[in-house]
């Protein structure tokens, strides 16, 4: 009767390790992945993708307006988003013509455009070294 135990101690064990290498392969074949959200913060955060997504597309439409109607965003807010920027730089980052019969236009300054680029290649080199430690980390995992 002793063995008997023992032998269905040994097949629970055995049974235990093959969920657990189950739940390893099913972790193995799913989508592993991390997310990053990169901000710049002066005195309060005030630069993230959601910034960078509006200055974009300033820059692609000339138009707070139709930035912040592609964002899904009302025209208060993307103006807020702006103002936040400008004030936490101490720069203009946008030139902006009050609109008229033809309506106004905004075109992204010098330091808009150096703030956009830079922000853009340093989030794409935290990005790369960060994938690189998360490959790294998780190798058993991915």
């Amino acid at each position: 009767m002793p063995q008997a135990d023992n032998e269905l101690e040994i097949d629970i064990k055995s049974e235990q390790n093959k969920d657990v290498k189950q739940d390893t392969d099913l972790l193995k074949s799913s989508n592993l992945h991390f997310t990053m959200r990169l901000r710049l913060v002066n005195e309060r955060p005030f630069f993230g993708p959601g910034a960078a997504q509006l200055l974009s597309l300033i820059d692609k439409t000339n138009s707070v307006h139709l930035a912040c109607l592609q964002m899904g965003i009302s025209y208060s807010k993307g103006w807020k988003i702006l103002r936040v920027m400008e004030e936490q730089t101490g720069k203009a980052l946008t030139f902006r013509k009050q609109g008229g019969k033809n309506g106004g236009e905004a075109q992204l300054t010098q330091d808009g455009h150096e703030l956009l680029d830079t922000f853009s290649a340093f989030e794409e080199k935290c990005t790369a070294f960060v994938q690189k430690e998360f490959d790294n980390a998780f190798s058993k995992w991915i």
